[in-house]
């Protein structure tokens, strides 16, 4: 039977940083922009770009 979770603490980890970005991300912009319009497609896409 699969495990429907995490197969290690290590994935897990990365998982949660990697939404800990994202939010923070999501604030900052939020912050610093009164037309605010916040997508995940285009977030993933800078960070992938200046990577």
């Amino acid at each position: 039977m699969k495990s429907a979770g995490f197969q290690t603490l290590l994935h897990a980890s990365r998982t949660i940083k990697g939404i800990e970005t994202i939010q923070a991300i999501y604030k900052q912009r939020r912050n610093f922009q009164t037309n605010f319009a916040f997508s995940v497609y285009n977030e993933l896409q800078k960070l992938v770009t200046t990577a």
